[in-house]
């Protein structure tokens, strides 16, 4: 099966890494654990790591953000195509031990994304059932300009769309060319206009939980600014975005009511 884009990974970089790992691993029971230059995020139970938090250097001069790893079949050819679709590279193709090779980069509209291509061992295969509390659940772009965001995933990651219908906005749903065990293609992630007030383009990534409403009064308690209520969609789930104590955005979702 294509693992062209999938999201696979997740990391997190910040200036206050030892808070990070407080905050999240009260929220989520992750376990983060320091290994080499790296602080591995893995679940309540198992051995298996889904991400990690880093450190922002001083000089750097982003905001702490959330960033999603697309994996591509062909990296060269991601390279070659971000920068023709009018996104930018920050970075040249770093090594990542055994595992693969990636790029930093933004597309158009300036939110941040890694390009990672597989080199070791096969990513874990893709099964078709919810994801559990505490596991990444969903991943969307929030852009200034739609139209031109999906016509620049289109090019770099071969991306299908669907449309779907929300209260009050128009949301799109990237698509994979990857079939589910029902036949359906595989969904990516979403994508949306970014709301007002909000001052720039990001990718927001979503964690599953058990209870959107406790989890939001934990945020809370453990320093999270919380900007907007939670909201119900009937047979997708309870959602709201947090904001950790470096305001990092972070989405949650749990079960509808």
């Amino acid at each position: 099966m294509s693992v062209q884009g999938r999201i696979v990974w997740h990391d997190l970089m910040t200036r206050d890494v030892e808070k990070a790992r407080r905050f999240y691993g009260e929220l989520f029971a992750w376990r983060i654990k320091e290994e080499g230059h790296w602080n591995l995020i893995y679940g309540a139970e198992g051995d298996e790591h889904f991400g990690a938090v880093m450190p922002l250097d001083a000089g750097q001069p982003a905001p702490p953000h959330w960033v999603p790893y697309i994996a591509v079949q062909d990296l060269d050819a991601a390279v070659a195509a971000i920068p023709a679709a009018g996104g930018k590279l920050h970075t040249g193709k770093l090594p990542a031990g055994k595992t693969g090779t990636f790029v930093i980069a933004a597309d158009p509209q300036g939110a941040a994304f890694t390009a990672w291509q597989y080199t070791g061992s096969d990513p874990k295969p893709e099964g078709d059932t919810p994801p559990k509390p505490g596991q990444f659940c969903w991943d969307e772009l929030l852009t200034s300009d739609p139209a031109a965001a999906e016509a620049f995933y289109r090019k770099v990651f071969g991306f299908g769309v669907d449309r779907m219908s929300m209260p009050g906005m128009d949301y799109t749903i990237l698509l994979r060319d990857a079939k589910r065990a029902d036949g359906k293609p595989r969904q990516a992630a979403g994508m949306m206009k970014l709301p007002p007030g909000v001052p720039h383009p990001f990718w927001l990534s979503y964690v599953a939980v058990a209870d959107c409403d406790a989890s939001m009064e934990k945020a809370r308690r453990l320093g999270a600014t919380l900007p907007m209520p939670a909201i119900d969609l009937p047979g997708i789930g309870r959602f709201t975005t947090v904001l950790d104590p470096s305001m990092a955005a972070i989405g949650i979702l749990g079960p509808n009511p």
